[in-house]
């Protein structure tokens, strides 16, 4: 007997999704994905396509995690219309044609996610978004029962912001509890008042101080914070604001010192410490990890930082330590992708 795709066990079946590339979350690339990654929403749309059977299995997953967020006019690399756009200047992969194609895509999907059918299935959202369908997008999203997920990896249009938040003045997503976001769609916040962990592709500081000092009220729940790395100096600031964190964001470790990091002792529900180091080479292998130099830390180690770290964590908290190049000249500052090193 010839064992064939539609007769495979659907328990079979429902493992190929996981093998197939789709935008990860968070997605750390905030810039439009290339054609690669539409390997994951393309195969499983074709495959619902095949039989009753497969329609089944393979169109609820297509719509459990959609992803409205890579182009094929976008090739690996991170071409685009032959010119390559290194790591740190997603800025500079878009145009009115990509912004268009985004909002016909999403007013395409909105349109179908309106007529019920498939509306239920949708847990997560990821997309790059443009000015054109963002009223076409916030009705969209009013109608998913299910969705707690909302991505936003790249929103470059200044338009956005007022037109996002003008959107949102009479619609909320209380079954949202994650949310990862571009700086300019920071409204989307104001809309989800159940949401436990945020995600901002930004520094602390470009987030305007007004909407850091209401972040509590439009997030009450809120439990992790993420942005890019802080400052040593400004980690008073988040312990201020946000006491009752589980996760906060990664702390540079330069200028970083014993006493600031004790005062991560505040934060009675603190179960993760992130540190990063300024590395020129964040990939290369450190086995001797804790005897490293750290930039403008005269009097301090990195092992006495680590150690201060555990003593601040309860015995199932965990300090993870990270390499990433702050200040290169081929990326903007902070830009440069963390890389994982050790944990303790």
């Amino acid at each position: 007997m010839t064992t064939t795709l539609s007769t495979l066990p659907q328990e079979i079946l429902l493992q190929i999704p996981s093998h197939l590339l789709g935008a990860p979350l968070p997605c750390t690339d905030h810039r439009v994905l290339p054609l690669t990654y539409l390997a994951r929403p393309t195969a499983l749309l074709a495959l619902s396509h095949t039989s009753r059977r497969l329609r089944a299995i393979f169109l609820p997953a297509f719509y459990e995690h959609l992803e409205i967020c890579a182009s094929r006019k976008v090739a690996d690399g991170f071409v685009y219309k032959g010119v390559h756009h290194a790591d740190g200047y997603g800025f500079a992969v878009w145009s009115r044609e990509l912004a268009l194609d985004f909002a016909r895509e999403v007013v395409a999907r909105m349109r179908v996610l309106r007529r019920g059918e498939v509306a239920g299935f949708v847990r997560t959202i990821t997309l790059v978004l443009s000015e054109f369908e963002i009223p076409a997008l916030i009705q969209g999203l009013s109608l998913l029962p299910n969705l707690t997920t909302i991505q936003i990896i790249y929103a470059p249009s200044t338009f956005i912001q007022p037109a996002l938040t003008k959107a949102l003045e009479t619609h909320t997503f209380p079954t949202v509890r994650t949310l990862v976001l571009h700086l300019t769609a920071y409204a989307m916040i104001t809309a989800c008042p159940n949401v436990e962990n945020l995600t901002v592709h930004a520094r602390w500081t470009r987030i305007p101080e007004k909407d850091r000092e209401e972040l509590v009220q439009y997030a009450p729940r809120l439990k992790t914070f993420r942005c890019l790395p802080l400052d040593a100096h400004l980690v008073e600031d988040v312990i201020a604001l946000l006491p009752n964190l589980s996760e906060i964001p990664p702390i540079w470790t330069s200028g970083l010192n014993s006493d600031t990091l004790n005062l991560l002792r505040r934060m009675k529900n603190l179960s993760r410490i992130d540190l990063v180091i300024d590395h020129p080479n964040p990939t290369q292998s450190h086995t001797d990890l804790e005897e490293l130099l750290l930039p403008e830390n005269t009097n301090t180690t990195m092992k006495e930082l680590i150690a201060t770290a555990k003593e601040i964590l309860p015995d199932f908290g965990s300090v993870r330590v990270f390499g990433q190049a702050r200040n290169s000249p081929s990326r903007p500052l902070g830009s440069g992708r963390m890389v994982f090193w050790s944990f303790f």
